[in-house]
C-alpha cells in the first residue's frame, strides 16, 4: 500500500509518481496519490527527505488514514497498472530511451 510505498525504497519514485501516472493514463491513481501525500502533509513538489521526515513519525493512525482512503481506493479503481504501462510503452516506444 501507500504506506510501504512511501517507506520502502520504492520512495525513491515518490517525487516522480503523480507525473507518470498521468502520463500513462492512470489520472484517477494520480489524484488518489496526491489524496494520500496530503494525508502526510505533503505538497508537491515532493522531496525524498520530507517524506523521510513524515515516515518516521508515522504512527498508526496515519497507516489506518492511507490504508482506510487510499489503499482500498486504488484497489478499487486501478488494481494492476501494468496494462496501462505496457499501452504507453507501445505507443511511445520510439521515445523511449533505455541507459
Amino acid at each position: 500500500g501507500y504506506g510501504q510505498f512511501f517507506s520502502n525504497t520504492s520512495k525513491e519514485y515518490a517525487p516522480a509518481i503523480v507525473d507518470t501516472l498521468r502520463r500513462i493514463g492512470c489520472g484517477e491513481v494520480a489524484d488518489l496519490t496526491l489524496k494520500a501525500f496530503g494525508y502526510l502533509g505533503l505538497e508537491e513538489p515532493i522531496t525524498i527527505d520530507a517524506l523521510d521526515r513524515v515516515m518516521n513519525e508515522c504512527d498508526e493512525e496515519l497507516e489506518n488514514i492511507l490504508d482506510e482512503s487510499c489503499d482500498k481506493k486504488y484497489y478499487e479503481v486501478a488494481g494492476d497498472l501494468s496494462g496501462a504501462l505496457f499501452e504507453f510503452i507501445k505507443e511511445n516506444s520510439d521515445k523511449i530511451i533505455l541507459k
